[in-house]
């Protein structure tokens, strides 16, 4: 499916979902695995990182996706940076690709920035970010790239939402109350309305765009001025340092003018596919129904700052040309590019299977369009869901169920014939009333004895009388016995419990707690290699 959309969002029926948990260096992982996958989805997975430092693991979008028959798994990293999550991403990698043959990458939101960053840097080197023309260089990396991408009402760009949320009326960063009239966005006289009909003048647009793209560069100079200073140990820190701009944060905490103005950044350029809550899909330009998204109670406060270090800043920092302006369908003087944060300039370096929806109850949508122009992906796909927001739930009650609505089509994009490889026929179960002689109980229990973890934490096995173990990893105990037919019946310290059947040649056996399978030789169990078996023959 590419911009030629299907007509309608096929209709498919929920099935039951299990979650388990997993931990890697620098992330906890939250694991939904469906009870039966949907056509076309076995062996693959879907996964994602936020980076925002999400207080809870749960996500209700790869939920939904899972419960059309998608496994899914969510990645809550330790650490807010993005280089730092880039390296804990790969160690998520790492455990995916032991879980399923097929990886794809869902991105959201800030999510969008990091997973197309995450996968350029895959496909490409470190070195895509380490030019001389970069304010500050990221470090060398190596990452695990997946088999496909998809960005999903990602934002302009994390620094370009820094940029838009700027207010130049600031004059000084100390000083939350001194603030100039002639460029305050919430002043009635400059075109602000507390009843969601802002309309800001074409002379008080360019004033202000204008000031903000200067205080952005006056804001770097300072960044560049903090790291000299930590370089020649003149600051408090060694390393690195923190940088709080206030009134910039990039959600709606900090005053734009195109969350006041509804005019502003109101619709596509080109007829793109629409998906409409019936799920028929029309092909137009896509308007956005959003509503007033500005919240001036918070404006000055300390919710309302850009909170961020010395090192991110200039990592991220994007190009703005004097021709800097938005209007109705447009973004001019932002090279996209330029910044590892920006989605739009990620799709560029990248090549595998993407794509890209837009949500029409917010002002993110457009960037869809952005990114689907410059993607250098021969199999690229874009849509745009009706009256849904930021965070998929319906803008207004008529637009109907837009969570169910964009998973089913994630779904039914994923599972395209020809798109991805499907499942490994080795992933069907034995059947439970088989030979003995088909498995070899002994061979598994020697390697279940040599179980480590992947990220460096020991682990290990307690056999007792009779075939039973307990297996120890982290802080949590599992307890399993292997039955005669060769079957891992598994009971954790909370009372949950679960059976794993292994295929007739020992290769794969997949279940709840996650898939195992045999390779070169070496037992593995979500990404942890386990000592050879012996040779059968």
């Amino acid at each position: 499916m590419t911009a030629r959309a299907t007509s309608r969002v096929l209709p498919a029926g929920k099935v039951e979902i299990s979650r388990s948990y997993s931990r890697v260096a620098g992330a906890n992982i939250l694991v939904y695995t469906p009870k039966r996958r949907a056509p076309g989805a076995e062996g693959l997975m879907v996964v994602s990182m936020h980076g925002g430092l999400n207080p809870s693991l749960e996500s209700p979008f790869l939920k939904a996706v899972a419960e059309y028959g998608v496994q899914t798994a969510f990645c809550v990293p330790d650490k807010s940076s993005f280089i730092d999550q880039f390296q804990s991403m790969n160690a998520c990698m790492a455990l995916f690709r032991q879980m399923a043959g097929t990886v794809v990458l869902m991105g959201q939101s800030r999510g969008a920035a990091l997973m197309s960053a995450y996968h350029a840097i895959a496909e490409n080197g470190a070195k895509i970010f380490q030019g001389p023309e970069r304010y500050l260089p990221i470090p060398d990396m190596q990452v695990g790239a997946a088999d496909g991408l998809m960005l999903l009402d990602a934002n302009f760009g994390t620094t370009v939402m820094h940029l838009m949320s700027i207010n130049p009326a600031w004059g000084d960063e100390a000083d939350g109350y001194r603030v100039d009239p002639a460029l305050d966005p919430l002043r009635p006289e400059n075109g602000y309305a507390t009843d969601g009909n802002s309309a800001f003048s074409d002379d008080f647009k360019a004033r202000f765009l204008r000031a903000q793209r200067a205080r952005y560069y006056a804001l770097l100079e300072q960044a560049q001025a903090r790291w000299q200073a930590i370089q020649s140990g003149e600051s408090a820190y060694r390393d690195n340092e923190p940088f709080i701009v206030p009134g910039a944060i990039g959600i709606n905490n900090a005053p734009k003018l195109f969350a006041a103005d509804l005019r502003l950044l109101s619709r596509t350029e080109s007829p793109w596919p629409l998906i409409h809550p019936d799920g028929t899909i029309t092909n137009q330009l896509v308007h956005s129904v959003r509503r007033d998204q500005n919240n001036p109670a918070f404006a000055g406060n300390l919710n309302s700052a850009f909170v961020t270090t010395v090192k991110d800043y200039l990592w991220t920092a994007v190009t703005v040309e004097e021709s800097y302006d938005y209007g109705q369908d447009y973004l001019s003087g932002i090279d996209f590019g330029s910044s590892l944060t920006c989605s739009s300039g990620n799709v560029a370096r990248i090549s595998c299977p993407l794509l890209l929806m837009g949500h029409t109850g917010g002002y993110e949508f457009i960037a869809a369009e952005w990114s689907y122009r410059r993607a250098a992906s021969k199999d690229k796909s874009i849509a745009f869901l009706e009256g849904a927001t930021h965070g998929w739930m319906p803008v207004d009650p008529a637009y109907g169920d837009t969570l169910g609505m964009s998973a089913r089509f994630v779904v039914q994009w994923l599972t395209e014939a020809g798109r991805f490889a499907g499942g490994s026929a080795e992933a069907a179960p034995i059947n439970a009333s088989r030979d003995e002689e088909a498995f070899d109980a002994g061979a598994l229990r020697a390697a279940l004895l040599g179980y480590w973890r992947g990220d460096g934490a020991m682990a290990h096995a307690r056999f007792e009388p009779g075939g039973n173990c307990e297996l120890g990893f982290a802080s949590a105990w599992t307890q399993f016995e292997i039955s005669k037919d060769g079957a891992l019946h598994f009971h954790d310290r909370y009372g949950g419990t679960d059976t794993l059947s292994f295929t007739t040649d020992l290769r794969r056996a997949e279940s709840d707690r996650g898939v195992f399978h045999l390779e070169d030789g070496v037992l593995c169990m979500h990404g942890v290699r386990l000592n050879r078996l012996p040779d059968k023959s």
